[in-house]
């Protein structure tokens, strides 16, 4: 009966799958997507750390512009979390959940979004929904860590999706029994509706796969990469990065990343000059449109690349700024930085950090949560990429 139900939902959602009929196709697949984890339900069977899994195959259906991953037959692997950060991501969060599904366990840990991103998170039985103030992505996926339940994580930004393959790829992994405890996941990346294949992004690749204590961010408030105790070999396939769909989002990013940059500088004490402003700005477009090929991937490139020139101007810019107005009395208004040393070196739980206790999802904590909101708005926004 289950099986039945799950088709006719299935089947719905694809001729309701067009423009006009996406909200009732969204319905359908979610339909779809219930009757799916009550098989999963019945069928998945914990024991000695061990979870009943989905098999490597499996059939894809496309509802209402989502990809759908059906499952069939099991094998044994570790359980695995994912974890997201998000910040007013409804327009992300539902495609990136959709692809992490077949993980034991989804932690979403938001920064107080005032869009639809957390009643978009709760649909979703799998999703632990947690709310903490941004310090920065790195703080903020430290923490995320100490949070989960399983000993294998997986680390998502929001505008990033796990294809089929990467996933097929992981559970294989997990399965056969890992031989180290950090993997490098490679990044394709997508800007304003096209693949970037050049402009120093075809290298893109970063450590997004580990056992639980083996890894840790350093602490910098922007473009942390993750210190691994061991190797971390680089997976197959990759995962997708859609990092814009338009420019109205993309700039104010860039600027917000320029003020954390210059902001780091400013805690290490660094300083900001010509060769800083003007060199190290030209210098970035040179590398990238040039040596680096953007040249190759068209107008898109040439935008691209003169973005992230735009962004390295600005961050030293702000930096130069803050030190000659320092010399004038006249001190920079800088981000919050975690200094809760717990976050970097890696304790387990929110009590046992000193920080506050995150917000679960629930009616008891909604008035706190309102009170909160208020406040979380000033904050910096969360980190998409």
């Amino acid at each position: 009966m289950e099986v039945g139900s799950s088709w006719f939902f299935t089947m719905m959602g694809r001729v309701l799958a067009t423009p006009s009929h996406f909200f009732a196709a969204e319905r359908y697949a979610s339909l779809a997507v219930s009757s799916r984890r009550q098989l999963r339900a019945q069928g998945s069977v914990k024991s000695s750390g061990f979870v009943t899994a989905p098999m490597i195959t499996r059939d894809r259906i496309r509802v209402g512009g989502m990809t759908m991953v059906q499952r069939s037959s099991s094998i044994d692997r570790p359980p695995i979390s994912a974890i997201i950060t998000t910040f007013n991501e409804e327009r992300n969060i539902r495609a990136c959940l959709e692809s992490l599904l077949w993980c034991d366990e989804i932690l979403v840990v938001d920064s107080y979004s005032t869009d639809r991103t957390p009643k978009i998170a709760q649909e979703y039985e799998e999703v632990r929904f947690l709310q903490r103030t941004y310090y920065g992505s790195a703080s903020q996926k430290n923490w995320a860590m100490d949070q989960v339940s399983h000993d294998w994580i997986l680390i998502f930004d929001a505008d990033e999706r796990c294809t089929p393959k990467l996933q097929q790829e992981i559970e294989a992994l997990l399965t056969r029994g890992p031989r180290d405890d950090a993997y490098t996941i490679k990044r394709r990346v997508h800007f304003l509706g096209k693949r970037i294949r050049f402009s120093g992004w075809q290298h893109d690749r970063v450590v997004r796969l580990v056992r639980h204590g083996t890894a840790r961010y350093p602490n910098r408030r922007v473009h942390a990469d993750m210190e691994t105790s061991g190797p971390a070999p680089v997976l197959r396939h990759p995962m997708e990065h859609y990092m814009a769909e338009t420019l109205d989002e993309y700039i104010p990013r860039i600027l917000k990343y320029s003020v954390w940059g210059a902001a780091q500088g400013w805690k290490e004490g660094k300083s900001s000059g010509f060769a800083e402003i003007f060199l190290r700005a030209v210098w970035r477009f040179f590398r990238t449109y040039i040596v680096q090929g953007g040249v190759f991937d068209g107008m898109h490139g040439l935008v691209f690349c003169m973005l992230q020139a735009m962004g390295t101007y600005q961050k030293w810019a702000l930096l130069w700024a803050w030190r000659w107005n320092a010399r004038r009395g006249i001190q920079p208004n800088l981000p919050v930085f975690d200094e809760d040393q717990a976050t970097w070196e890696g304790p387990n739980g929110a009590e046992e950090i000193g920080e506050e206790p995150a917000l679960e999802s629930g009616p008891r904590n909604m008035e706190r949560r309102d009170m909160e909101r208020g406040e979380a708005v000033l904050q910096d926004r969360g980190e998409a990429g």
